[in-house]
């Protein structure tokens, strides 16, 4: 597994395949199954991909073509989907501890009783929730 940090001038693939997206920013967030090509996160993965994607692109970090790529790379990686709705009322009761994006994931990652992988040191600090975290640190 690679791990991506903002700022840097890593891009998010090898050779024309894009790794997982939910690492590349401290909001996005994913969890680890056994498997290791199986992914699950919240619905907002995809959308903060994509913005990431458009600031590679728009820094001229990555060319057109590569973020062309990308973007169609992530938008064909086999992760499964979480809306909202279902998760509102555990994102509600963290609200005093963590952002609502963050909530999301926490509430996902405790239902599935899966590791949050995150870049977000400070998010796996926090108290009150169940999930087990997994970063650059403790990987």
């Amino acid at each position: 597994m690679k791990w991506f940090r903002r700022g840097t001038k890593k891009t998010p693939w090898r050779n024309g395949k894009i790794y997982f997206v939910a690492f590349l920013t401290e909001t996005a967030c994913t969890f680890l199954h056994r498997d290791p090509v199986r992914a699950s996160s919240p619905e907002l993965v995809s959308v903060e991909a994509t913005n990431i994607l458009r600031r590679l692109e728009r820094a001229k970090q990555i060319s057109t073509p590569e973020a062309n790529a990308a973007h169609d790379d992530l938008m064909q990686l086999d992760i499964e989907l979480f809306g909202f709705e279902a998760f509102a009322p555990r994102v509600w009761e963290l609200r005093n501890s963590v952002t609502s994006y963050d909530a999301w994931c926490v509430a996902v990652a405790e239902s599935l009783a899966l590791p949050l992988a995150t870049l977000d040191e400070r998010l796996a600090r926090v108290r009150g929730v169940s999930c087990e975290f997994r970063t650059p640190r403790n990987s």
